[in-house]
């Protein structure tokens, strides 16, 4: 069984948070060394595949990755799958799982927010 665990993108910010907390309503904060707590208002969750690259990096929803020789692939979630996405056209998709990422030796190069 895979771990699930996430990663949050702040919109507000650029950047991602750090430690975050999540309360029953959903609502995420995290602490402010210096007023306390700050809460998020555009926070963007993503979530662990559940694989890693070659390189043993985990792959999240939202990553880039780079296969060899070059060519680029946006990770993303439909219909109960975690997909890689070729080019910008969603409709052309292949199912992401680890015999694909040994094959076309993936790499995770960042994330669609970073760009």
């Amino acid at each position: 069984m895979r771990k699930i665990k996430f990663k949050f993108w702040d919109m507000t910010e650029k950047q991602f948070i750090t430690d975050p907390t999540i309360h029953g309503d959903g609502s995420i904060s995290v602490m402010d060394g210096i007023s306390g707590t700050d809460y998020c208002k555009d926070v963007i969750p993503l979530q662990f595949t559940g694989l890693t690259d070659i390189d043993n990096r985990e792959i999240y929803e939202g990553d880039i990755v780079q296969a060899h020789p070059g060519e680029k692939f946006n990770v993303g979630f439909e219909d109960g799958s975690f997909i890689i996405y070729f080019g910008d056209v969603n409709m052309n998709y292949n199912t992401l799982a680890r015999s694909l990422i040994n094959a076309w030796k993936l790499t995770v190069i960042g994330n669609k927010f970073q760009v």
